[in-house]
């Protein structure tokens, strides 16, 4: 995905689904150009870049 598109859910809790198929669900943390953080529900830290980004889908509170 594009910057842009990925920074739309910065602080938002979502589903994120990675290229290499990887999903999680997490709270996206930060957004820049060059790379995307979050934390996901397990507490891990993890960075990548937004083109790794396959899928990015916003939970309801019922969700998480």
């Amino acid at each position: 995905m594009d910057f842009q598109s990925v920074s739309q859910y910065e602080g938002k809790r979502v589903k994120i689904t990675l290229i290499n198929n990887f999903w999680y669900r997490a709270k996206i943390l930060s957004v820049s150009e060059n790379v995307v953080e979050f934390i996901e529900e397990k507490g891990k830290h993890i960075s990548v870049t937004p083109e790794a980004v396959l899928m990015i889908m916003e939970l309801g509170e019922h969700q998480q």
